[in-house]
């Protein structure tokens, strides 16, 4: 009896300090994700040119290929073909981590090839890894970002650094980018999990359909 209570207290214990979401939280905050965004659509809420809807296309055809369950399909909207064409342009030598502070442009000039679906640069990766660093190390407490004090800017700038992590982790088989970006999804989702905001939620649907579809295509 004693060593039951004593194995719940340190259930409990655990779950106070861990940050990871359950995996069924997770997968049924895609669904209903996707039902939303196809809602909509259809009312006009959100357009068919939105830039993020071709890559949040692309990565709902590769759940459907791993048999991810119950996601809608987005047939009627146009898919855009794949351009892996190089390497994108450097906009900035500005390094990413400043003062131990992120660079928020930094990020979003990197976001937007991810978004054309092209790869990073070997300058940019080189960014990516001193990130990847600074994050591991710091945890949470590392997720500050110059120019950015709103609690929705900090939450839009995480989730753009997980699609970044999730798209070098397929690009180099590399699993720290993954476990990274699963660890941003998880430490975002109890900001998002009751938005009503679709249009302003896509960034971070689209980081968690990224790194869901990753993880099934590296573990499969």
């Amino acid at each position: 009896m004693i060593r039951s209570l004593l194995r719940w207290l340190i259930s409990i214990a655990k779950g106070l300090v861990d940050d990871t979401i359950p995996e069924k939280d997770l997968h049924a905050y895609i669904r209903k994700g996707l039902v939303d965004l196809n809602q909509a659509i259809d009312s006009g809420d959100i357009s068919m040119n939105h830039v993020l809807l071709p890559p949040i296309i692309r990565t709902v055809d590769r759940l459907h290929k791993q048999g991810f369950p119950g996601i809608p399909a987005f047939a009627e909207i146009p898919a855009t073909n794949p351009d892996n064409g190089g390497g994108t342009e450097i906009g900035s030598i500005e390094p990413v981590v400043r003062k131990g502070a992120i660079v928020g442009s930094v990020i979003e000039d990197m976001s937007r090839a991810v978004i054309q679906n092209r790869f990073l640069s070997e300058e940019q990766l080189t960014k990516m890894e001193a990130l990847l660093r600074h994050i591991e190390v710091k945890h949470q407490a590392a997720l500050r970002f110059v120019g950015s004090r709103s609690e929705e800017g900090h939450w839009h700038f995480a989730a753009r650094i997980s699609v970044l992590f999730s798209s070098i982790a397929q690009r180099e088989k590399d699993y720290r980018f993954l476990n990274t970006a699963l660890k941003l999804n998880d430490w975002a989702y109890r900001y998002y999990r009751n938005r009503s905001d679709h249009a302003r939620n896509l960034h971070y649907l689209w980081a968690v359909l990224e790194a869901e579809a990753l993880l099934l295509e590296m573990t499969a």
